[in-house]
């Protein structure tokens, strides 16, 4: 096939507070072009199909369908409401050339694909700033979820793409997993602005990769922007919003260096775990933490992070006195490995390898069996002037044991039993909050790493 597709929101993404920023009737969630990203099968989205609407649409919209997912940002670059752009009611029974159509898409009634290839979207679409949402009555999804555990991505899940399984999502009233269950292409930035409401929202993965970064499922990030932003405003007192278990990769350069594959508002928490972000080569960054508050509520573990022209680590707080908690990770062939910009954040475990500066603005860091082939490793038991290739087996990206530790390395010897992390995470025990990493994975009995993965596997 060689379509071009356009999926819209139908009805209004159903929020108590912050209700505005979210996914609003007929705003646009993703769009996909099947010359590019594959064949999209819309048959077996079921539910999909019962809180979306598709559009076909002219591949001479390409252009404006990129302005269409962005969001509208303030003179900050924060996040004033999801998406620019949306139809009116009225302007969309134009479009589509049915009078009708408005009563269908607030309704959970099936809805074919629409085909409007024959017109010019711009002449049907109004910009969202210029509404005043507030006298909007939001109205409760039909199909929206607040619980329960979905799959993405594969043949036969309700989801195709993360981006519409955010936009299908209610207030909290459980846990809520989505997991992705094969590779897919996001065209536009995924935010989430899910009101945890207590709970749980985890993005996890259908099939754990266990340390073997090409069995992986992966998200292309083709398009300039973040890759993921958690815009978790609903934290109640531990981290609700956790990010586990896949692959971030860009194919399409950051439209500037303050750009990130993972990233967070600057309010409330999350986790970041076992996950693989490749920057591709480009402009962008891995993962940017950034947090206004007083508490440590940003931790991430067991990851890999490579290849990105800016910074792989870089932890931003207001408060020089804060940060978050970071261990057990592997950062190489990055811009800066790690900049925690003179902040406390507590960095354990950290290998960062052939940067261009290794570690970063430390003023204020606490470190403990941090690792560089620089001279930059600071705090307690470091580790400087490595050879990268004598601490882990491959620095291949297509190898399966792409940044394990390797036996008879410094950092095997060297590394610590991860001690610290109950009193940072809030009282969630890191044996059932995060599993295994890749950069965990020890091959040499006698390793730390060795012996805490078997601690963990015994534990189940």
């Amino acid at each position: 096939m060689n379509r071009v597709i356009l999926c819209l929101k139908r009805n209004d993404q159903y929020h108590v507070l912050h209700k505005n920023r979210g996914h609003k009737n007929l705003m646009p969630v993703f769009w996909h072009d099947e010359a590019v990203h594959g064949e999209f099968d819309l048959i077996t989205e079921r539910l999909q199909m019962e809180a979306f609407v598709h559009l076909v649409v002219s591949r001479d919209s390409i252009p404006f369908l990129k302005l269409m997912v962005e969001p509208e940002l303030d003179p900050l670059g924060n996040i004033i409401r999801e998406r620019k752009y949306f139809f009116k009611p009225n302007k969309f029974e134009k479009l589509v050339g049915n009078k009708d159509i408005s009563s269908k898409i607030r309704s959970p009634d099936f809805m074919p694909v629409i085909d409007v290839t024959d017109k010019n979207l711009m002449d049907f679409v109004d910009v969202a700033k210029s509404i005043d949402w507030n006298k909007f009555q939001p109205q409760e999804d039909v199909k929206a979820v607040s619980s329960g555990t979905y799959n993405y991505g594969g043949g036969g899940d309700p989801y195709a793409k993360l981006s519409a399984c955010i936009a299908d999502t209610a207030q909290l009233t459980g846990d809520l997993t989505f997991n992705i269950n094969a590779d897919i292409t996001e065209t536009s930035q995924v935010s989430d602005f899910t009101d945890a409401n207590g709970f749980d929202m985890t993005y996890g993965a259908a099939n754990t990769h266990g340390g073997d970064v090409t069995a992986a499922h992966t998200i292309t990030v083709a398009h300039n922007a973040h890759g993921f932003v958690l815009y978790s405003y609903f934290g109640t007192g531990h981290l609700n919003h956790r990010l586990k278990g896949f692959k971030l990769e860009r194919t399409t350069a950051a439209s500037d260096s303050g750009k990130a594959l993972v990233t967070n508002n600057s309010f409330e928490g999350f986790t970041v775990s076992d996950m693989y972000l490749n920057g591709g080569g480009l402009t962008g960054n891995g993962l940017i933490a950034t947090n206004n508050e007083v508490a440590i509520t940003r931790v991430a573990t067991g990851c890999v992070i490579w290849d990105c022209a800016n910074d792989g680590l870089r932890l931003v707080t207001n408060n020089p006195t804060k940060g978050g908690h970071y261990e057990n990770i592997y950062i190489r062939n990055c811009g800066v490995g790690v900049d925690s910009t003179n902040r406390a954040n507590k960095l354990y475990n950290i290998f960062s390898a052939n940067n261009t500066t290794d570690y970063a603005n430390v003023t204020n860091g606490v470190a403990e069996s941090i690792s560089a082939t620089d001279t930059t490793a600071f705090g307690t038991n470091p580790n400087d002037s490595l050879t990268e290739a004598n601490e882990v087996i491959s620095t291949s990206d297509s190898n399966a044991e792409f940044g394990h530790l390797k036996s008879g390395g410094t950092n095997e010897g060297s590394g610590i039993i991860p001690v610290y992390a109950t009193a940072d995470m809030a009282g969630v025990s890191y044996a059932s909050a995060y599993p295994i990493g890749p950069f965990m994975l020890a091959t040499a009995a006698g390793s730390p790493y060795y012996y805490y993965l078997q601690q963990q596997l015994l534990a189940g």
